[in-house]
């Protein structure tokens, strides 16, 4: 019943698309890696891109986001809070429960609780929460490279936030203040400079962390990892913020 669900959603979302693009956009959305030829598979592989094809934070921190704006001036946040929570266990549960996106939605909980409770939350802390839930519900997680791919690179960007705030983020408040502007806006072309530097420092910090385990489970370190990740998220961003807005949509009919 999940997979015919699964299958229903993936065909609504994918039938204003090219037929030669929907395999690609199945796997985005729903991880559906069966339609892709294995050369598609292979230069995501050597690129060290293949994260995207894999339902992960992105997914979760996507829902959550678009939830919080669609709902951001009818309701409470609470109310915001449980819906965009719900909205995550319904993917999780539509898409299979691939590990990957059981231990983001932990994430995202706990830092949610922290923010109903009005509590700062801790990545790092929640990381840890999140891998003894997966292996709580599969030890033999605790073996695979996935596993140990997940949480090693998260906790390596949980480790490097802060790195990134004392590097950037304070130099960028200072730049626009001088600019004249005031505090909490930023100009358009500001944001996307700055989301583009977030995307090459985290890239380059997971790339730099999942090398070693790489090459001990599979013998080889793409490269071109940071400058691929570079180039393609922003498009994955689109494509996949595109792909859950017509989720939304097709209960509605539109």
């Amino acid at each position: 019943m999940v997979s015919n669900i699964r299958d229903t959603l993936a065909d609504e979302v994918t039938q204003t698309l090219p037929y030669s693009a929907r395999p690609l956009m199945r796997a985005l959305i729903f991880g559906q890696r069966t339609a892709l030829k294995p050369q598609h598979l292979s230069i995501f592989s050597r690129t060290g891109t293949s994260h995207f094809l894999a339902m992960a934070g992105i997914h979760i921190a996507m829902l959550v986001a678009l939830a919080f704006w669609f709902l951001r001036r009818l309701i409470l946040l609470r109310t915001r809070v449980l819906i965009a929570l719900l909205l995550c266990f319904v993917y999780l549960v539509v898409s299979g429960t691939p590990v990957t996106l059981l231990r983001s939605l932990t994430i995202a909980f706990i830092l949610l609780l922290g923010l109903l409770l009005q509590r700062k939350g801790d990545l790092l802390n929640s990381v840890g929460a999140a891998a003894v839930v997966v292996l709580a519900l599969d030890p033999a997680q605790l073996f695979l490279p996935g596993f140990h791919l997940s949480f090693v690179t998260f906790t390596a960007v949980a480790v490097s936030y802060p790195l990134f705030c004392r590097l950037f983020l304070q130099k960028h408040r200072l730049v626009l203040a001088l600019k004249g502007y005031p505090p909490g806006y930023e100009p358009p072309l500001e944001t996307v400079r700055r989301r583009l530097h977030e995307v090459i420092f985290f890239s380059a910090v997971a790339s730099v962390a999942s090398a070693p385990l790489l090459a001990f489970h599979f013998g080889s370190i793409p490269l071109i990892a940071v400058v691929a990740n570079a180039i393609l998220f922003p498009l994955f961003y689109l494509a996949l913020a595109f792909g859950f807005v017509t989720l939304f949509a097709f209960p509605f009919g539109l």
